[in-house]
């Protein structure tokens, strides 16, 4: 188990606060928290308890990175909120017409550096499933070790909930999402706001990069894995090893295994 280095909360400004006798003791560097998906951690960079200091040339490269992977959410989003418009328009009228209840689902997530952002998805649930989701984690239901929620049969689900989360079709509405800034095609998977207290320390590392859409939790069959330190950690590995390959590979096996209809 990867160990708690302390910096699970916060945002970067008071980071940079807390970091400034490094920059001062060590001029021609600066600090930086979240070493993984901007700054390799692999070139012996100075760091401890959580922050890193890197020298220009490195602070450079991780600006490149990050436009690089803003670019690649802003094209992907935008193509596939194109693409998938006239699904859109079927899918919200047969949620509509199925039980009368709302289309969207409006969801709060956890998002970078530890931000509160909105979302939406189609709604695939019954109205009153916040409340029936206490009940059954107090009945022991969950089948997932710890904070997100999974049961075989969920009675919170509706029928053409079903189908849509088999395909991952209820997240459509997500990409705008991405297409504002508040998500990423691929990242680790959104927390809840809800889900915050079921947290160790150091899971709060991944809110170091912008939830995804998708991840390698997905592609290994999220309903196989059930430890959610497990999940953690290959969140991790993921901010650690980002590249753009790796990303457009991401991607590319998702819609593979979500055509498999494997996902739910």
């Amino acid at each position: 188990m990867p160990r708690d280095t302390g910096t699970t909360a916060g945002t970067r400004p008071s980071v940079s606060a807390a970091t400034q006798p490094f920059g001062r003791a060590l001029p021609g560097w600066r600090p930086f928290l979240w070493p993984g998906l901007l700054v390799s951690t692999d070139d012996g960079l100075i760091g401890g308890a959580g922050i890193h200091l890197v020298n220009d040339g490195q602070a450079a490269a991780a600006c490149r990175r990050s436009r690089v992977k803003r670019a690649l959410d802003i094209a992907g989003s935008f193509l596939l909120l194109l693409a998938l418009a006239p699904l859109w328009v079927a899918i919200a009228i047969i949620v509509k017409v199925a039980d009368r209840g709302p289309v969207l689902f409006r969801w709060d997530l956890v998002g970078m550096d530890g931000r509160r952002i909105r979302s939406y998805k189609f709604r695939t649930m019954v109205p009153q499933a916040e409340a029936l989701e206490k009940s059954l984690r107090a009945s022991g239901a969950n089948e997932m070790q710890s904070v997100y929620f999974k049961m075989k049969d969920d009675p919170r689900v509706t029928p053409v909930g079903r189908i849509l989360r088999k395909y991952s079709l209820d997240e459509i509405p997500s990409l705008w999402s991405v297409l504002k800034g508040d998500l990423s095609l691929v990242g680790p998977r959104p927390l809840r706001v809800t889900e915050l207290e079921y947290l160790q320390g150091w899971h709060r590392q991944r809110f170091a990069v912008k939830p995804g859409l998708t991840s390698m939790w997905i592609l290994n069959g999220k309903n196989a894995v059930r430890d959610f330190d497990a999940i953690v950690q290959s969140d991790l590995e993921y901010i650690r090893a980002w590249s753009v390959p790796r990303d457009l590979w991401i991607l590319a096996q998702t819609v593979r295994y979500l055509l498999s209809g494997r996902n739910y």
